[in-house]
């Protein structure tokens, strides 16, 4: 069967976009691992690509103007950055779902409330489009050619096969979203155990390193994944009129992604280059992994701050007995 001809929307998902997308992807996992610094930047990047693209995903699937081919690359991008979770999320169950051996648990990094929920707006989003694309919309083509996806090889997306797979994964990815929503419905995280956390962080110095590499390596691996899966579809089903740079959508996403990137690795420099820290440098480093030197002066800043608060609470104490002794 001969491969459909498509005119490819390279404003949509041309070369400048893809490589915006790459570039955050790896730029958010290489600083996840060497400095968590430029993350808030780099995620911020992330959301706004990934719903910029969720966005017009769901208003070409209403529109039905795209082709099959073209959406599927549109979904890989939108859902990307929501994959790296997967072996997190795998990870977690082999390990009993115990804190001690989850890698996000010992992160320093804190996102802000209003990002969280935005970012998990838009991941549920894209999952419901890719849902609904690799179930519904796939299946019901009847067209009397044929168009190709990536599943470790070159496979027809009428393969029953390549949308079951895909169409598993992404559910499985919708059903934890809504798990994590009933688990945070009515719960409230104590200041005690984020102070706990990162005592325990201190204590585990090396058992943290270890995790964290192990992290980055798997991050690696589904950049690669990703990246393989959106150019060899490209090149599967001829839509190469999209490797252009072409279009001040592209340009405009492209320079985004590589100035972030860029401030990302200023930041990182100079935080490096910084060998003196007052107190308030300290309590705020979120170097990732730090060194045993910034490890081992952020313990002595915290354990004399665990004991100026124990101390004033025992101040606190004998002045309310004193009183009371002294109304007696």
């Amino acid at each position: 069967m001969a491969i459909c001809a498509v005119q490819p929307h390279a404003d949509m998902y041309g070369l400048g976009i893809r490589i915006a997308f790459y570039l955050q992807w790896l730029g958010t996992l290489w600083f996840n691992y060497v400095d968590q610094t430029a993350l808030p930047d780099l995620r911020l990047l992330g959301l706004c690509l990934s719903g910029s693209m969720t966005l017009v995903l769901l208003m070409e699937s209403l529109d039905t103007a795209l082709d099959a081919a073209e959406m599927y690359v549109m979904t890989v991008l939108a859902t990307g950055a929501h994959m790296f979770l997967v072996p997190v999320y795998i990870w977690r169950l082999v390990a009993g779902c115990r804190c001690y051996w989850d890698p996000s648990y010992w992160m320093e990094e804190e996102p802000l409330r209003i990002y969280r929920v935005v970012n998990f707006v838009t991941m549920v989003a894209g999952t419901c489009v890719a849902v609904w694309f690799f179930a519904a919309h796939l299946p019901g083509l009847e067209d009397g050619c044929q168009q190709y996806g990536f599943i470790f090889g070159e496979l027809s997306m009428k393969n029953w096969g390549f949308i079951v797979l895909n169409s598993m994964l992404h559910a499985a990815v919708l059903v934890v979203c809504v798990v994590i929503l009933l688990a945070k419905l009515g719960r409230k995280v104590k200041r005690g155990s984020i102070r706990r956390r990162r005592r325990r962080r201190r204590e585990n110095y090396n058992h943290v390193r270890r995790l964290a590499t192990i992290q980055v390596f798997s991050d690696c691996v589904v950049w690669a994944m990703l990246v393989a899966t959106v150019e060899l579809a490209i090149t599967y089903n001829n839509l190469s009129g999209a490797n252009g740079v072409n279009s001040v959508a592209q340009l405009l996403a492209l320079l985004a992604s590589i100035g972030t990137c860029l401030r990302a690795y200023w930041l990182h420099a100079v935080d490096n280059g910084a060998k003196v820290y007052d107190r308030d440098d300290i309590a705020q480093n979120y170097g990732w992994p730090m060194t045993y030197e910034d490890w081992w002066t952020l313990a002595e800043y915290q354990q004399a701050m665990d004991i100026a608060r124990d101390n004033e609470r025992w101040s606190r104490h004998w002045r309310r007995q004193i009183r009371r002794a002294y109304r007696g």
